[in-house]
């Protein structure tokens, strides 16, 4: 496990010096391109510390002082009691401190006071629960981002989160990519993967809009409406809520999904590597319930059953044939 770690934590550090070492060098496909955003500002502050001067150049300069020194008149001094100075972190030491809190920290809010601005990464495997200002509360999923400021009822959202908002005559409004949802008070469900929104009303009313286009549709209670990128949302159906909202009590429930969704799923969900070599999906689709207590390779077992492929686990990597 050790040797993962350090493996991934060599590749997320490659990745980050890309601009003066190699700037095609891809991204880790198993850290959420959220988290890389946040690193790359921590790397890239960081860079900006000043390098100490090189040992040959201090030593030049105090060959100097010490010839001036020569130069002049002797004088006594009142020796004093040397006061402890507080050890200086050197530019090197101050970067590998920073990148060790990012590679031990499985999530983190980073919040930005003269903006008043909080961000919230969740890594994959992980979930989190958060109260917001106003008193709204938010669960978000593994493998999500959230935004939010102080003083607004306006977030952010990339990923997934279960929200039960505050009642307030102010509007609730949550931003996942092109789409837009707007509320008052109520609980829903958002779901932002890729180029797809999916929005689950709870209860009450929500409001999902596509803020390129302008076309909006309401939600009610047990409704459900999907958006893709540059498209309007679909009209409100009636849908089984609980599919939707089992990830909050760590099932996992597909109903007609792609085998390629199903995979990404199970890589958020446990914080894992896939590697496809002689198997395609295709268009295979699975429908299937997983209790929390059911082991990943367990639920391999049934989807290979299903899908026609089998898996082998090496070095924390499993390959699917």
């Amino acid at each position: 496990m050790e040797e993962s770690s350090q493996s991934t934590f060599d590749r997320i550090a490659k990745f980050l010096s890309r601009k003066s070492v190699e700037p095609d060098i891809p991204p880790p496909d198993d850290v959420p391109n959220a988290t890389l955003e946040e690193l790359q500002q921590i790397w890239d502050l960081a860079g900006k510390v000043k390098a100490p001067d090189a040992p040959k150049e201090m030593w030049h300069r105090l060959q100097g002082k010490m010839h001036a020194a020569e130069r002049r008149p002797a004088s006594v001094r009142a020796l004093r009691p040397r006061q402890k100075k507080r050890p200086r972190f050197t530019y090197y030491a101050l970067r590998l401190a920073a990148a060790l809190l990012i590679a031990m920290t499985s999530y983190w809010i980073v919040d930005q006071a003269l903006l008043g601005r909080t961000t919230v990464l969740v890594h994959n495997g992980e979930t989190r629960t958060v109260d917001l200002p106003d008193g709204s509360r938010v669960e978000i999923n593994s493998g999500s981002k959230l935004v939010y400021w102080r003083g607004s009822r306006k977030v952010e959202l990339e990923g997934e989160a279960f929200f039960q908002v505050e009642p307030s005559r102010e509007p609730f409004s949550v931003s996942a990519g092109e789409a837009k949802v707007v509320v008052l008070g109520t609980a829903f469900n958002v779901r932002a993967r890729k180029s797809r929104v999916t929005v689950v009303v709870d209860h009450g009313t929500v409001s999902l809009e596509s803020v390129h286009i302008g076309d909006k549709v309401k939600l009610q209670a047990g409704e459900m409406s999907r958006m893709e990128k540059g498209r309007s949302p679909t009209p409100a159906m009636t849908v089984d809520i609980g599919r939707f909202l089992a990830w909050r009590e760590g099932r996992l429930v597909f109903e007609r999904t792609p085998i390629t969704e199903v995979f990404d799923e199970l890589r958020r969900k446990f914080d894992v590597v896939f590697d496809f070599a002689d198997f395609d999906p295709g268009e295979r689709t699975l429908t299937a319930s997983f209790a929390p207590d059911k082991s990943l390779q367990e639920i391999l077992f049934a989807i290979c059953l299903t899908a026609g492929c089998q898996f082998e686990e090496s070095d924390g990597r499993f390959q699917i044939r």
